[in-house]
């Protein structure tokens, strides 16, 4: 094995392993605490086709390699029922139909939360694998990591119990009303260590892809998000304990990144 096929390998162990293990953590939450387990046969059933679904899409390598969308789309079927059921609950008069439509509604959001992961994280780490652009990269393994956190705000913010449709009616309740989350979403050692992998991986995955290499002069590009990081934690904390004027608070950060930007960037 090769320094650059040893440096994807590791890039990819710890930035997929960060989202994959907040996603464990998910799981293990919502088993554990069994509050949003599936309680009816309906949901059983909802959620046994999501992984069937799955275990074709990775049996296949036509579908394992095709695009998010078109796998999205695949796991999205039986939204398609959806609006038939509607149409036939008001050209009917049968309350049963709009009934089932919304079983569907509500069941359908928490079954993909817990199945389509694994094919968009796997999905993820290829992409890490293949040296895909920072602009694809970064993107997805940030929007996996806060869907995974705001999601175990939520499981852990009630107790409950609701079944999957419980889950989704959670969700959309914190979503629309804003609804504050616990604060403590990553304090758990390995959830705040997920957080720290993730980071760190991220920024040496994009400076890597920028010089295909990571000898000690290259390096000193990650002094720049490094420094950025703890300079914005140490001024956090001090707005918190001493400023309250709101022009210091928003003016300073702005003033040191204008002058921070001249001096990197300014002719030789």
């Amino acid at each position: 094995m090769n320094s650059k096929t040893s440096v994807r390998l590791a890039l990819a162990i710890g930035s997929g392993g960060a989202v994959l293990g907040l996603y464990g953590v998910f799981l293990v939450e919502l088993i554990s605490g069994g509050t949003f387990l599936p309680q009816t046969a309906f949901e059983y059933t909802i959620l046994s086709f999501q992984l069937f679904k799955l275990a074709i899409i990775a049996s296949i390598k036509r579908l394992r390699e095709g695009s998010m969308a078109f796998l999205f789309d695949i796991f999205a079927v039986e939204m398609l029922v959806f609006p038939v059921l509607i149409v036939l609950a008001l050209a009917t008069g049968e309350g049963a139909y709009l009934g089932f439509a919304g079983s569907i509604f509500f069941v359908w959001p928490s079954a993909v939360l817990i199945v389509f992961p694994l094919i968009s994280i796997y999905r993820f780490v290829r992409s890490v694998l293949r040296v895909g652009a920072p602009s694809g990269v970064l993107p997805t393994a940030i929007s996996h990591f806060g869907l995974f956190a705001f999601v175990l705000g939520v499981v852990n913010s009630t107790s409950t119990s609701g079944g999957l449709a419980g889950l989704s009616k959670q969700l959309i309740t914190a979503l629309v009303s804003q609804a504050s989350l616990p604060a403590d979403v990553l304090s758990t050692e390995t959830e705040a260590t997920a957080a720290l992998a993730l980071y760190v991986s991220l920024i040496l995955y994009a400076t890597w892809w920028r010089e295909k290499r990571l000898e000690p002069k290259r390096l000193i590009a990650l002094v720049v998000p490094l420094g950025g990081t703890l300079a914005a934690t140490g001024w956090t904390l001090l707005v918190d304990s001493l400023i309250h004027n709101a022009l210091l608070i928003f003016g300073v950060p702005t003033v040191v990144t204008a002058v921070a930007l001249w001096w990197l960037t300014r002719a030789s």
